[in-house]
């Protein structure tokens, strides 16, 4: 198979394991390959030896702070193509993934940020869908009550007034070219390099909650318009985390901190907070706040 240079630099954060090793392997034998791939890792990060010998394409950097946004704001600043792919090291590109992207954004003629729709990596499924009938009917009214979020499929790429953030239903739009929205999922989304966001803008310690919601904040603050590409599909792998007392208070946390950058009420940040506590006093075996 013959491959294309693209002027790009897909910049993965990761802890340097084998877990990248997937996401390397379908990047270096699709149809378009980057110009390079920047692995950001923390400083005391071993790397492992399978991941070092794949290319000489790829550049490691090792960064001071450990966490998601640091590293990848460290990887992003080493860029060195025209454009830029913030990548999860548990993302897996089809054959013609890198490319299909590149190409969807040569179409759009604004300053724009796209991103892929994700899929369960263990078995292809979509991970929204909108369901139709009475139950879902119920579940619509409570989501609206609790998050302060817009009815039924309004809410698709949308933020709500809680700041939990709902995805598209990529089944309800596969006729669609490309779909403008209010935030963009973080695991991969291609931009100009000079349009990423380089700071470490979060401003917590620990694990980064809500990240590509502020994220997708700050590039709506800087001009850049955001998009998803309904019929370009990635696979990455779902992690079944459960609610806890600490993950339900760093949410909270997040989305109260995201409303007060827009000058926006909070009040539904409380609401989300309380119902997701009762959940957890009720002994929910759910996944956290999503």
């Amino acid at each position: 198979m013959m491959s294309s240079e693209l002027p790009i630099s897909v910049v993965i954060a990761s802890l340097g394991t084998d877990v990248v090793r997937n996401s390397l392997d379908a990047i270096l034998n699709g149809t378009g390959v980057p110009e390079e791939i920047i692995l950001s890792i923390p400083h005391d990060a071993i790397v492992a030896d399978e991941i070092t010998a794949k290319t000489d394409r790829l550049k490691i950097v090792r960064s001071a702070k450990r966490g998601q946004v640091a590293q990848r704001s460290l990887g992003l600043r080493a860029a060195k193509a025209t454009h830029v792919m913030q990548m999860d090291d548990d993302v897996e590109l089809s054959a013609s993934g890198l490319q299909e992207l590149w190409d969807k954004y040569q179409t759009c003629s604004v300053r724009c940020a796209i991103a892929p729709v994700f899929c369960d990596s263990e078995n292809g499924g979509l991970l929204t869908t909108y369901s139709s009938g009475f139950t879902a009917m119920l579940k619509d009214a409570a989501t609206t009550c609790i998050y302060g979020a817009s009815l039924g499929k309004n809410r698709m790429g949308k933020v709500s007034a809680s700041g939990v953030a709902f995805a598209i239903d990529p089944q309800d739009l596969m006729g669609e070219g490309l779909i403008e929205v209010e935030w963009v999922p973080g695991g991969c989304v291609l931009c100009h390099r000079s349009d990423a966001i380089t700071d470490d803008y979060y401003p917590f310690d620990g694990k980064a909650y809500s990240e590509d919601v502020l994220h997708s904040f700050l590039w709506r603050q800087k001009g850049v318009r955001l998009f998803i590409a309904p019929h370009i599909r990635f696979r990455t792998k779902i992690e079944d985390l459960k609610i806890s007392r600490a993950s339900i208070t760093a949410e909270f946390r997040a989305r109260r901190y995201i409303r007060q950058l827009q000058g926006r009420n909070t009040f539904f940040c409380y609401v989300a907070c309380m119902a997701w506590f009762l959940r957890y006093w009720a002994g929910s075996k759910g996944k956290r706040p999503s």
